[in-house]
């Protein structure tokens, strides 16, 4: 993974990362994951297969994927393409945080394609759209404002991002503007203090009590309020983030499961390989069984 850039609110919670990622070419690696941030990837070259939750696709050049928070994806197959024999991606991944602002009270929030899907909703952005051609430069307009940094460019980011799903809100017939499953954008400054307190504390023994104290809010409240922006459960949040810290573990070390499993905030192995099942589909030693068996680096 090359990372290009990512910056953080001020409570340090990061809230928008960019960076390209590579795979050489595999048959049949069931590599599934989740994010606890939505993401927005741009095939830049190579071909393939991607399995999602709502279907498989095949992949070629300048396809865009759309994944929610907590939403299962995997690229199993790549297939050398026009003479080259790994895909390329670029991705972005925020935290809904990045888009809210107080004052905002659209009926159709641009989040509405992440939590408020119609039936037509598909990972993969409709080729055929002339839309999608304008995404796709949007994204690489992302890429640009990272590299070149110049004066506002968080702020020129931001707006390219909420730019890029006004579109397919508009576009694609994507959300169900008939139904609301989440408020207007409105991010609860106390929900950025538990984030804050989840990440600092992450690998130690957290409790909701201790979550829901830091940030202040009742135990109703923060919990309506969390799922309603990460779409998850609190719990969901907290074991994609170990889990996502277990696997570079894995991945870049010789220690034990256990020393991971417990350096990582659970207190035994059992506890740990059922999380990490649920989150990637598969075991901790396969994992870095499939890792050590190849030096591709996987999307992520």
């Amino acid at each position: 993974m090359e990372l290009i850039d990512s910056f953080s609110d001020h409570y340090g919670n990061r809230i928008f990362r960019v960076f390209r990622s590579s795979a050489a070419a595999r048959k049949n690696q069931l590599r599934q994951h989740r994010h606890t941030e939505f993401e927005i990837s741009l095939i830049l070259s190579g071909s393939g297969l991607y399995r999602t939750e709502t279907g498989n696709y095949d992949i070629r050049a300048g396809d865009v994927f759309l994944y929610s928070t907590n939403e299962f994806h995997c690229i199993s197959d790549i297939t050398p393409d026009a003479g080259q024999d790994c895909m390329e991606l670029l991705n972005l991944q925020f935290s809904p945080a990045l888009l809210a602002a107080d004052g905002i009270t659209d009926a159709d929030p641009p989040l509405g394609v992440f939590f408020n899907r119609s039936e037509a909703f598909r990972n993969r952005l409709t080729r055929e759209n002339p839309h999608t051609a304008e995404i796709r430069e949007l994204i690489l307009s992302v890429q640009t404002e990272c590299v070149a940094k110049e004066p506002c460019y968080r702020t020129a980011v931001r707006d390219l991002i909420g730019r890029i799903l006004t579109t397919v809100t508009r576009f694609y017939g994507y959300t169900n503007r008939d139904a609301r499953t989440r408020p207007s954008l409105r991010y609860d400054e106390n929900l950025r203090v538990a984030v804050a307190y989840i990440e600092e504390h992450l690998c130690e023994p957290l409790t909701l009590d201790g979550i829901i104290a830091a940030a202040h809010m009742t135990k109703t409240h923060f919990l309506a309020v969390f799922k309603s922006f990460y779409g998850m459960t609190t719990w969901d949040y907290i074991n994609i983030r170990r889990i996502d810290r277990a696997m570079s573990l894995l991945a870049a070390s010789n220690r034990t499961v256990l020393d991971i499993a417990v350096s990582c905030g659970y207190n035994n192995t059992a506890n740990f390989n059922r999380i990490f099942r649920k989150v990637t589909g598969i075991t901790p030693k396969e994992y870095r069984s499939s890792k050590k068996s190849t030096s591709d680096s996987s999307p992520s």
